[in-house]
């Protein structure tokens, strides 16, 4: 089983567009006729279609989830979401809106609950979609609940905070010395570093916690992923941000006006090229460093004789999240029009600027409506891609004894991904 073409990698995806198409278009009618109800069955049909073209040595994988079980699972993560988010803005607007002190602490213990929800989130919904993929009958899954998982995720990033702080705090008091402008430069310079420097170590080992308590029929997963790649790759991208913000500043220090003038239209678009400029640089800095983690994490996993590799690099990326862009933005663009010529967007505004509350959420709803039209119909075929995206660059090696893969003894779990599905994160 080595990396090689579509036939001779372990891993092989022989879905069709031509083929997709009459599910996706059938399942976004249905959805957008009954207001988004039949969405996790649509997904579910999906997944079965995916699933079942996606060959794993001699035989083709299988997905056994339910559309109930989708559905059941996504009202219970939204009832969540929208729970959390309306106490986060009880708290912070009601309660202890006048105490400044007070709000900081709030809102970083409010992000803490967030940030371990959506790690608990991405927990359970691995475990359920291993429970419900099955290759020659057997079939994945794990006996942890992901609450541990997820407190650990916030403990391991609160150290890496604390890290970068209690670096910078050292350090300018040693910095004192040399004057408060170098001073400070070496606080930011070295907190940075170490910050940086913990981030990757943290994410590989929540990465390798996670699959370590999943696992495929008797097996469990093994992962113990690297970062030394990572931690080279993530201090570029710190130096790219401290780029991005020098020319930023600079660009707003030598291009000056006087107070009360206007800057002119020259200045205001050679200003706006920079900023451009130098967030796109910032966001391919990003985009190297997880194509290097991907790879460096993917490659730490094995489960029984068998090991995986992820072969994806930056271009590989860049491919797909710009054909993923491209759609999202040719959705937004089809919607503004549409919204555009029937007057929608003109109604809203007047409506809005006279106070007529009833018209403008009349108006909102009808613009909701009409974004909502296009992206029901580019959203299967984004699904498509991300998943064969996925098929066409992970790879195992190694041998494989189908004697000994029998059935999972692990729970078939219920609790679906709502949760995973709430906070929208992606299937890979």
């Amino acid at each position: 089983m080595g990396i090689g073409s579509q036939a001779e990698t372990a891993f092989a995806f022989e879905g069709r567009l031509k083929e997709f198409y009459p599910i996706a278009w059938r399942n976004s009618l249905l959805t957008f006729a009954s207001l988004g109800l039949y969405r996790s069955w649509a997904i579910n049909k999906e997944r079965q279609y995916l699933w079942g073209k996606t060959r794993f040595i001699d035989e083709n994988i299988e997905w056994m989830g339910t559309g109930w079980e989708l559905f059941r699972g996504f009202v219970i993560g939204t009832i969540i979401f929208f729970g959390f988010t309306a106490l986060s803005f009880y708290l912070r607007n009601y309660v202890i809106y006048e105490r400044s002190f007070l709000n900081y602490v709030a809102g970083f213990l409010l992000y803490c609950i967030f940030f371990w929800l959506t790690s608990l989130a991405g927990f359970r919904g691995l475990r359920y979609r291993l429970s419900r993929t099955t290759w020659r009958g057997i079939r994945g899954g794990s006996n942890d609940s992901g609450f541990r998982f997820a407190t650990t995720s916030v403990g391991r990033y609160i150290l890496c905070l604390l890290a970068g702080i209690s670096t910078f705090v050292v350090l300018t008091i040693m910095a004192s010395v040399f004057g408060r402008a170098a001073g400070a430069a070496i606080s930011l310079t070295g907190a940075l570093l170490v910050g940086l420097g913990t981030i990757p170590v943290a994410m590989s080992k929540l990465f390798g916690y996670k699959w370590q308590k999943m696992s495929f029929g008797p097996h469990e997963f093994a992962a113990e992923p690297e970062y030394k790649l990572s931690r080279k790759r993530i201090y570029l991208l710190g130096l790219a941000t401290v780029g991005v913000f020098v020319a930023l500043a600079l660009v707003n220090t030598t291009d000056t006006v006087p107070i009360g003038s206007f800057m002119s239209p020259h200045s205001m678009g050679i200003q706006s090229g920079i900023a451009t400029m130098a967030l796109l640089s910032l966001g391919l800095f990003w985009v190297a460093y997880r194509a290097i983690f991907n790879r460096e994490a993917v490659s730490g996993i094995e489960i029984s004789t068998i090991d995986f590799a992820f072969t994806a690099r930056t271009k590989d990326w860049l491919v797909f999240m710009l054909g993923q862009m491209a759609l999202t933005l040719l959705s937004l663009g089809i919607a503004t029009l549409i919204a555009w010529q029937t007057g929608v967007l003109e109604q809203l505004a007047e409506n809005s600027a006279a106070g007529r509350l009833a018209s403008s959420t009349t108006q909102f709803v009808l613009l909701f409506i009409m974004f909502s039209i296009p992206f029901a119909f580019i959203a299967p075929y984004v699904r498509y891609r991300r998943w064969r995206f996925f098929i066409r660059h992970v790879e195992a090696g190694g041998e494989i004894d189908v004697e000994k893969l029998t059935q999972s003894e692990t729970k078939a779990n219920k609790d679906s991904e709502g949760l995973l599905d709430a906070f929208d994160f992606g299937a890979i």
